[in-house]
């Protein structure tokens, strides 16, 4: 029997491994091996119990393959399901939409729908045990609701909530509905050790737990700069340890110093971070040939990526199936009134393709805004494009010229030669932002995303336009953002040093 290779450490890594304070909060930038570290973390402890909470089922797979036998890997939504989901296993949706609030409150219209449907979103993600106008925020934010419209969105949620949680009803309900029950249980977790990964992406609820598990000790992985999931309510959990070890890891060996210089320089010009990653990989240059993988910030990008090759030699990230190209052939019948041919349910409801388009607008369900791109742009060759790209799709990433993902979903992975799309523009735009108000907030999610794509590549990668043009003017951003500081300086009222 072969044995196991021995894993050399960084000194950083060893440093959070060797730590025995209670709650150990390290800071992992892109590919430097904080699952790794993790392991270590699990192994240099064989006679503990300890827990390793993944951020989703596909992370909870993998870590099961790594970790030792100490350690239980598990998802908080899997935790939940086997204490309380199971009761409610045969009505839980995991497309629960504003449809199905409307339906099954009998209410008068979409809009009433989706805002209650926010008020219950808000409150599944919250650490409140009890919903009350703060859970309209969003609604309010997003829908521009009324206060007469968030206090009947408030009631009307009161009424869901109380129908899922009584076992004889029959109201769909998303994963998140469990979760919260699952909390305001107060679960203990019987573990000396608990590993949260990807803790800048968890929700307050989530967070809520594991803070509450005083008898245990904490070690908390992750990395601030990738936060891309504020849109479902996760927040950086990793602030939320006062007093806790601090720890970094910084180096990598995913790439070299080219890809980490354009990551560093996103990160310290616009994100004024100071502990850069430290490429360690070698630096390739693309080879003429080679397989590249595009990423962008949309599906409706990938689709036109697809569309200029009609889908030949294109593999996409985790199957064609994932990207729901059905949903736009149905979108495209109900554009084209051939209802009797449409599959989806969701779809079949909508008396037309305004009513969709309205449904989108009115609820700003980001999915549907996205189909209604699509088959606005291409209209009555949507079946044909459609068709050519699931039917040419690679199924193996090996034998495809080109890989297709979005930023969200090439998270956690990487390849050899990364191309960002053109949709990714938000570098020109902060800049903007910064000469008109210096202390501007930046939209940090946007910039995230980009700094995500930016370090999937391992050999070299390819930037588009607006990084580019970023680039070669930084020089005068600079000047211009430190112009910009000085004008708003000039304009404060200058403090009194002495009496009137």
């Amino acid at each position: 029997m072969r044995a196991k290779p021995t894993v050399t450490y960084t000194d950083e890594q060893q440093a959070i491994i060797d730590c025995d304070a209670r709650v150990v909060v390290a800071d992992a930038k892109a590919g430097t091996g904080k699952t790794t570290t993790g392991i270590g973390f699990a192994k240099r402890r064989p006679h503990a119990s300890l827990l390793y909470m993944a951020y989703n089922k596909s992370l909870q797979l993998e870590a099961t393959q790594r970790f030792g036998e100490n350690t239980e890997c598990r998802t908080t939504h899997s935790l939940a399901f086997q204490a309380v989901g199971k009761h409610y296993s045969h009505r839980v949706s995991f497309n629960w939409r504003a449809l199905n609030v409307r339906n099954e409150l009998n209410l008068s219209n979409i809009r009433a729908a989706a805002i209650a449907q926010s008020v219950l979103i808000a409150f599944f993600q919250s650490t409140a045990s009890e919903i009350t106008l703060e859970h309209a925020g969003e609604a309010e934010l997003k829908f521009h609701a009324s206060e007469h419209e968030m206090a009947a969105g408030v009631l009307d949620a009161k009424v869901l909530w109380r129908r899922m949680q009584d076992r004889s009803d029959t109201v769909t309900m998303s994963p998140d509905a469990y979760l919260k029950m699952w909390a305001l249980t107060n679960p203990r977790l019987n573990y000396d050790f608990i590993i949260c990964d990807e803790w800048q992406d968890a929700n307050p609820v989530t967070a809520h737990i594991v803070e509450q598990q005083r008898h245990a000790r904490l070690l908390v992985l992750g990395d601030p700069h990738q936060s891309i999931y504020a849109f479902r309510g996760a927040i950086n959990a990793m602030e939320q340890f006062p007093g806790a070890t601090r720890l970094h890891l910084s180096k990598t060996w995913r790439f070299g110093p080219k890809v980490a210089q354009v990551a560093n320089l996103v990160l310290s010009e616009l994100k004024k971070e100071q502990v850069l990653i430290k490429g360690m990989g070698e630096d390739i240059p693309y080879r003429s040939g080679a397989p590249v993988t595009r990423l962008a910030r949309t599906n409706a990008q990938l689709f036109k990526e697809a569309v200029l090759l009609e889908g030949r030699g294109v593999h996409w990230v985790g199957g064609v199936e994932k990207y729901k190209f059905d949903r736009i052939l149905d979108a495209y019948y109900l554009f084209a009134n051939q209802r009797e041919r449409i599959n989806d349910p969701f779809l079949r409801y909508f008396t037309s393709y305004g009513d969709m388009v309205a449904y989108a607008t009115e609820s700003k369900d980001p999915e549907t805004k996205i189909l209604a791109q699509v088959i606005d742009e291409y209209r009555h060759d949507t079946p044909r494009l459609v068709q050519l790209v699931k039917t040419n799709a690679v199924k193996d990433q090996p034998d495809a010229q080109l890989t297709l993902s979005t930023g969200h979903g090439a998270k956690g992975l990487d390849f050899d030669y990364v191309q960002l799309a053109d949709d990714f523009e938000i570098l020109q735009e902060c800049e903007t932002m910064l000469v008109a108000d210096p202390f501007a907030q930046l939209p940090h999610q946007e910039l995230n995303l980009l700094y995500v794509a930016l370090t999937r590549a391992k050999k070299e990668i390819a930037l588009n336009a607006d990084t580019r043009q970023w680039l070669q003017n930084l020089p005068r951003h600079r000047r211009d953002r430190a112009e910009a500081l000085e004008r708003a300086r000039a304009r404060q009222e200058p403090f009194p040093t002495h009496a009137a």
